[in-house]
């Protein structure tokens, strides 16, 4: 009851959960971008052009990771709420959690990584 409006709701809760107990790779897209931006200023062409396409292949192993995520997420979402106006909003709030480090995350972790997400009470 001491959340915020963005986050009150067994759906939210179902979402959080289910993210925070997965492995993601989006979690480390802020060191690779200031790794990026740091290995910018080298003046090789070499280094920049390896630099810009391994930046590139991270943003799509990213794209597709997330994807399987949102996948799994609104097909499992679906069976613990079947109706469409529970489930509003789950998608971009997952994606934003993705992208959050798990130690910064707010609210909270409540699931280890590898944990099963708790199911909402009736």
């Amino acid at each position: 009851r001491y959340l915020p409006a963005r986050d009150k709701g067994p759906a939210r809760a179902f979402t959080r959960d289910f993210v925070d107990s997965r492995f993601t790779v989006a979690e480390f897209f802020i060191f690779v971008a200031v790794a990026v931006l740091v290995l910018g200023f080298i003046r090789n062409a070499a280094i920049q052009s390896f630099v810009s396409i391994a930046f590139f292949a991270f943003t799509a192993v990213i794209a597709v990771d997330t994807l399987l995520l949102l996948i799994t997420l609104n097909r499992r979402a679906k069976e613990q709420f079947p109706d469409k106006a529970d489930r509003k909003g789950i998608t971009l709030y997952a994606m934003l959690r993705t992208l959050q480090l798990r130690r910064l995350r707010l609210p909270p972790p409540r699931v280890r990584r590898g944990g099963a997400p708790k199911t909402p009470k009736d």
